[in-house]
């Protein structure tokens, strides 16, 4: 059932849906236990299979006497969050946020819906401890922060030297309608 599960978890690392429901469902039919129900649970919500998926999280959630795992409510926060729901959303990466494993990019979500929500004060109090170190945005989701943050601040030069390094063309359709919008204000 471990075995499984391990390599349930490296499928899933690896964006291959597919393969970690299988093996999640496999090591739920060895063990039947509430991480493997929430795993498989977020593949097929990740997947599209929503109504299936939203089923066996609220299976695993009865299993842990009503609460979720860290990685499901990182991954059911990032499934609203991309759906443009961020009041699901909030509540369950907040929830997640508390684990090492998903603060940072929970940081990083948050701070983007904040800016969505016209609240740039809020997305910069959220980032600031990493906006002080001056590490250089790599992502989407900080740059885009980083350059909404620079625009308010009246830092257009700073804007548009880091929006050149994410090309429309080597944006996914998510981040793209978003930078567009960035590079029409600077």
């Amino acid at each position: 059932s471990l075995l499984y599960s391990y390599y349930g978890m490296r499928a899933f690392s690896s964006g291959n849906l597919v393969s970690a429901f299988s093996l999640f469902e496999k090591s739920s039919e060895y063990w039947k236990n509430a991480d493997a129900l929430g795993k498989e649970g977020i593949c097929l919500l990740l997947s599209g299979s929503s109504d299936e998926g939203m089923k066996l999280l609220d299976e695993a959630k009865v299993l842990r006497n009503g609460s979720d795992s860290s990685f499901e409510q990182f991954y059911q926060g990032t499934y609203y969050f991309l759906r443009k729901q961020p009041d699901k959303a909030v509540p369950l990466l907040e929830q997640s946020s508390a684990d090492p494993a998903y603060s940072w990019d929970t940081i990083k979500i948050l701070a983007v819906i904040h800016l969505d929500k016209n609240q740039p004060e809020e997305a910069e109090r959220l980032m600031s401890p990493f906006l002080q170190s001056k590490v250089e945005a790599a992502q989407c989701d900080q740059a885009y922060v980083v350059i909404a943050l620079d625009i308010f601040h009246g830092k257009k030069a700073d804007a548009r030297a880091l929006l050149d390094r994410f090309p429309p063309e080597k944006l996914s359709p998510f981040w793209k309608s978003r930078f567009e919008k960035l590079r029409r204000q600077v």
